[in-house]
């Protein structure tokens, strides 16, 4: 008889659960389920799921765990999507822009291919999307084809500048208007992330407020790392900004990044005029961590060096402390407890401490996720996407993010619900005025 090989459906939303079977083999028979995709940097991305048919000569992946040889442990059906593996770790997985993923997952008995399938993910249906290019405000807009106005989602990217187009369009397939803001790094904006002007953010605000398809007098802000940071200015300081979702935060104004990676001006200004930040933690602690990793031969974790810019400059940390207590909105935090880039946890404390402590009348909601690290959840990670942990753009230089592969998966799931949950509530809040 021959084997049968299915993935169902044939076509879905990239978070949505798959199942991968095959039927009509030997009972006991070990088998391999090797799926491939190409991502948008060309390079193709790869998983195996190593497994032995049940007494009836089935495999049903959503109820089998792999076994040795595999990229992923215990049962889970879309293990062998967040489990792939690309030829190195040279960049992430690369989808920016709503393009569906193909892919092409194959059943091997030993080498030999003796079924195959394929299979789309999407990021999101029934959606309108286009490039915005009215400067200072560039990015991608996104919202539902219906013609109709709804909750407006501001998106902000961090330090890489990445075009978060297709996180906008998943968001916006749930039911919001999203603005993916490209703040710096891209033509008719600032090249580096150094002197943004912070008037440029609320300029964005205010004209996603009067767009056509976004309902209400507020917004939401959502970032990860430096768009976390500069989701919180900016709620600070906008009272158009309602609710603020910061992945991964600072609870103080780091330092701009600069050509060649100098961190001697500020991020931030407002009206032309800088405001404090702390120096100190991409300095010389920084590179005696980066000679240690060289020496060790281990990816580069640079949470020390901000804690101990954190811990040495308390007068300077004072003054760029952001004043979080001044948001109108309610407030969602959340990290990984092995955050390898900045102490987002330390972080996260300190803002629910102050907020605590000046008596703040908002809501604030503070989730740390076990064994994750800096890219903790949407809107950078996916559900179902390999998640980013360990990067080596050269020979010599690695960086290590934290967590783990499945931790990190894991936490990609948690997160997207959560920040479902939040904007769920707070639209229907919006939606009602």
């Amino acid at each position: 008889m021959k084997p049968e090989f299915t993935v169902a459906p044939v076509r879905s939303r990239i978070d949505s659960p798959i199942h991968i079977t095959a039927s009509g083999l030997a009972p006991g028979e070990r088998v391999t389920i090797r799926t491939k995709v190409m991502d948008g940097a060309l390079r193709e991305w790869e998983s195996l799921a190593v497994v032995d048919a049940d007494d009836v000569g089935a495999v049903d992946l959503s109820r089998m765990a792999p076994l040795e040889g595999s990229t992923y442990r215990g049962v889970d059906g879309e293990g062998p999507l967040w489990s792939m593996q690309g030829p190195d770790q040279s960049k992430f997985f690369t989808r920016n822009l709503p393009i569906e993923l193909e892919y092409h997952s194959e059943l091997c008995r030993g080498d030999r291919v003796i079924a195959s399938t394929r299979f789309r993910r999407h990021f999101g249906d029934g959606v309108t999307w286009g490039q915005v290019h009215e400067p200072p405000v560039i990015g991608t807009f996104a919202h539902p084809n219906d013609g109709l106005p709804h909750p407006g989602v501001l998106v902000l990217h961090g330090s890489d500048s990445v075009d978060l187009a297709s996180a906008a369009t998943l968001l916006a397939s749930e039911g919001y208007s999203v603005l993916a803001l490209r703040w710096f790094g891209v033509e008719d904006r600032p090249a580096h992330m150094v002197n943004v002007e912070l008037n440029d953010i609320d300029c964005a605000v205010t004209r996603m407020i009067n767009n056509e398809f976004v309902v209400g007098d507020k917004i939401a802000v959502i970032g990860l790392s430096r768009g976390a940071e500069l989701a919180l200015e900016v709620a600070a300081h906008n009272a158009n900004v309602g609710l603020t979702i910061a992945l991964s935060p600072s609870s103080i104004r780091q330092a701009g990044m600069g050509e060649n990676y100098s961190f001697k001006d500020p991020a931030w200004v407002r009206n032309g005029e800088p405001l404090e930040w702390v120096r100190g933690g991409n300095g010389f602690g920084m590179l005696l961590l980066f000679l240690s990793s060289v020496i060790r031969r281990k990816p580069m974790r640079q949470t020390r060096g901000f804690l101990g810019a954190l811990n040495k400059n308390v007068e300077a940390v004072e003054r760029s402390t952001i004043q979080v207590e001044n948001c109108k909105g309610p407030m969602t935090l959340i990290v990984g407890d092995d955050d390898g880039l900045w102490p987002s946890q330390e972080y996260a404390d300190r803002i629910a401490g102050r907020l605590k402590e000046l008596d703040w009348p908002g809501t604030v909601r503070v989730e740390c996720v076990p064994g994750a690290g800096h890219f903790v959840g949407f809107p950078y990670a996916l559900p179902t996407l390999p998640p980013m942990r360990i990067l080596k753009p050269a020979s010599a230089l690695a960086f290590d993010f934290g967590g783990s592969v499945a931790a990190n998966a894991d936490a990609a799931r948690r997160v997207w619900r959560i920040v479902q949950e939040e904007l769920s509530q707070w639209s229907g809040i919006v939606s009602r005025r």
